[in-house]
């Protein structure tokens, strides 16, 4: 019975494979966190003139307030505005990404080609929703 030996890389074709999946994996990770990211929701300059004078904000206690000359030093915009967040699904994504790429790393380093590539084109195709 013949065994055929698995293909194996010259080390140029493993360097650049390590790097394609670095860059794959930011790129991918940029995309997780851009498809998953909830939008920071803020006023423009007119809405909040428009609202301290209509008398729906209320101003900061003195303690808090901050002397720069921006309205949001002054008046307690917080219930109108948010910043952006990453929900914690990012992270789960994140964590199932790298272990993707570490597992085509380590089939490039220790295994064989044609499963390395197959690994990497798993990671260019991973879902990021």
């Amino acid at each position: 019975m013949t065994t055929t030996k698995p293909a194996k890389m010259s080390a140029s074709e493993k360097k650049y494979a390590v790097e394609r999946i670095g860059e794959v994996l930011r790129v991918k990770q940029a995309a997780v966190y851009k498809a998953n990211e909830i939008p920071a929701k803020t006023l423009s300059k007119k809405k909040k003139y428009d609202m301290i004078k209509k008398g729906e904000v209320p101003l900061k206690p003195r303690d808090s307030q901050n002397n720069y000359g921006h309205l949001s030093d002054f008046f307690d915009f917080s219930k109108h505005e948010s910043v952006a967040k990453r929900p914690e699904r990012c992270g789960v994504l994140i964590d199932r990404l790298e272990k993707k790429a570490a597992a085509a790393r380590d089939q490039i380093m220790l295994g064989d080609s044609a499963e390395a590539l197959r690994l990497i084109q798993e990671l260019e195709s991973f879902n990021v929703k």
